[in-house]
């Protein structure tokens, strides 16, 4: 079976579509089933994955502004701690949650969008689905194995990063498909040479307006002070309006600004599951050209009756 892992398009807020070269590729009758990570965002891509395979199935993402209903599918639907259903739905803030004893807490029923996990399952292989923004801190492998050993799966696909990775840890397969549209993150830090610069640039026009400043705040010494500026030289020294300005301060340096998140590298995932056995295809957009990875994955944690 052909299972097509993307997420993370953020159209039209971040990207505008999905690579053409990527659609090139995927083609209609060859992809039995999509998994999305969420953050889809728009009813036009939804019903453009729906001539891509007959099955799509997504959780939802922490950007998601409409996802239809028919995202709903017969697969097991699975848990969020009680911070995340409170998140999710403020009218849930002031009912009694359950004591966090369990790993497993019912998700949040919200009227036509999806829950937050799935769990779908594949003969023996039982695979979870989530975002990833629920999963603390983001990325991290092990908070991601907590949360596969909550879900009790075999495979764990996650986004939220907006950077692909796949590998093994505690004999369970870990995988993020990336942002499918390269579309940039604010979980991953801009880049240094990005951060050097802005800091270089930054400095560089506070040390410009310093003489300029200074300049203009120094008063003539052949100016006669008038009554406000005679009252203002009387006050005492301790006051705040008497409080001299240093004459190299600068001013405060603003925050990287939105710019500098960079955009990320455009990918997906074509998963051929065979049994107990995935075969992983990565698809990554670089410098204009497809690149194919491929890595495999063979089951070997016994399965989920405690064995």
């Amino acid at each position: 079976m052909l299972v097509l892992v993307l997420g993370d398009l953020h159209v039209p807020h971040r990207s505008i579509d999905l690579p053409a070269k990527f659609k090139k590729l995927l083609v209609p009758g060859k992809i039995q089933q999509i998994l999305c990570t969420g953050n889809l965002s728009t009813k036009s891509l939804h019903d453009y994955l729906r001539t891509i395979a007959p099955e799509v199935i997504a959780v939802r993402g922490d950007m998601d502004e409409f996802i239809p209903p028919s995202f709903h599918s017969s697969t097991t639907t699975v848990v969020v701690p009680p911070s995340a259903q409170a998140a999710a739905d403020p009218s849930h803030a002031s009912a009694a949650q359950p004591a966090p004893t369990t790993a497993i807490i019912p998700a949040v029923s919200v009227p036509s969008q999806p829950p937050h996990a799935k769990v779908i399952t594949h003969g023996p292989l039982r695979i979870g689905l989530v975002h990833g923004h629920q999963i603390i801190p983001w990325g991290d492998i092990h908070a991601l194995g907590v949360a596969a050993r909550q879900l009790d799966v075999d495979i764990l696909i996650s986004g939220h990063t907006h950077v692909f990775e796949a590998f093994e840890h505690e004999g369970r397969f870990f995988v993020n498909p990336g942002s499918a549209t390269g579309a940039f993150s604010l979980v991953q830090p801009p880049p240094a040479a990005v951060v050097d610069a802005f800091n270089a640039a930054h400095a560089a026009s506070a040390s410009a307006a310093t003489p300029a400043a200074s300049a203009s705040a120094s008063p003539s010494h052949d100016a006669v002070p008038d009554n406000d500026t005679a009252a203002h030289d009387a006050q005492p020294a301790g006051s705040a309006a008497s409080s001299p300005t240093p004459q190299n301060a600068s001013p405060p340096k603003p925050a990287v600004p939105l710019s500098a998140f960079v955009e990320t590298t455009p990918s997906f995932v074509l998963m051929d599951i065979q049994g107990t056995s995935i075969v992983l295809y990565v698809y990554k957009l670089v410098d204009g050209e497809v690149k194919v990875e491929k890595m495999d994955y063979h089951k070997q944690r016994p399965s989920a009756l405690g064995l």
